[in-house]
């Protein structure tokens, strides 16, 4: 496990004025991994065929990109390069999906430049965080909800739904959802990675250290499960939380009698 702060200075350096438009370069590597060649941003789309390669960027080439397989909390996870959040390894598979889509070099150079930034917001936000004061925020919200059961293994609540709590120790965060299945949703975070956001898909499965679950009655309303994710989520400080939205749908939904759910999907 890495603390944030080390990513934040990693990033830092990554940040350079006058940014992208001087500083955008890669390498270039075949399936086996070798490298070809050192690339220049503004010559990389003019090359034949330069999507058909893998790229790292110039500061982050010693990364791997190989899938990693482990286990965690009793299930297999498997993630490229690395089960654990790294900000190098992040930006190098957010590189090659932007070449690999049919992204102008200029559309390249703003996403990414903004990608970057943003995410170095998020990580300086995080990294001065206090791990005693999330502690203690943590304690008060389960003492206070008592329906939350700490687990080791996700086999356990294989199939079950309910609400659930994952909390990432190294960095003083949490992240609350809900699912029809807990065991599934849990792992769908953890191999999903979310360019658009800096909440819990941004992260991987090493990262979460700790997992609570109030498992609930197959037989309950949906309103009521939103209505009680809503509330969790906002009974802990948002600056511990990396839900990117209130959860539940919007408060007018939760305290109105529609019979339509808030959002057609889990919440991000």
């Amino acid at each position: 496990m890495r603390e944030a702060a080390e990513w934040v200075n990693k990033a830092s350096l990554f940040i350079e004025e006058p940014y992208y438009n001087y500083f955008f370069i890669v390498r270039q590597y075949d399936e086996n991994d070798t490298e070809l060649q050192r690339i220049e941003g503004k010559d990389l789309f003019s090359l034949p065929n330069f999507r058909h390669y893998y790229y790292r960027l110039d500061q982050f080439i010693s990364l791997p990109r190989g899938r990693v397989q482990e286990e965690h909390f009793g299930v297999c996870v498997s993630n490229e390069g690395s089960n654990s959040f790294d900000f190098g390894i992040y930006q190098n598979q957010f590189v090659n999906e932007l070449i690999s889509s049919n992204v102008s070099f200029n559309n390249l150079i703003y996403i990414l430049d903004g990608n970057i930034g943003w995410h170095r917001e998020k990580l300086i936000k995080i990294s001065k965080l206090k791990h005693e004061d999330f502690e203690k925020e943590l304690h008060s919200f389960l003492s206070t909800h008592l329906e939350y059961r700490e687990i080791n293994d996700l086999n356990t609540v294989k199939k079950t739904a309910g609400l659930y709590l994952m909390v990432l120790d190294d960095y003083a965060c949490c992240y609350i959802g809900q699912a029809k299945d807990i065991a599934l949703r849990i792992r769908q975070h953890w191999r999903k990675t979310n360019y658009g956001t800096g909440g819990i898909d941004m992260f991987k499965a090493f990262d979460t250290t700790r997992i609570f679950v109030a498992c609930t009655d197959k037989n309950i309303q949906q309103k009521t499960v939103d209505q009680l994710e809503y509330a969790f989520i906002h009974a802990i400080d948002n600056n511990y939380l990396l839900n990117c939205h209130g959860g539940g749908g919007s408060l007018e939904f939760i305290h109105s009698d529609s019979p339509i759910l808030g959002y057609g999907t889990d919440p991000v």
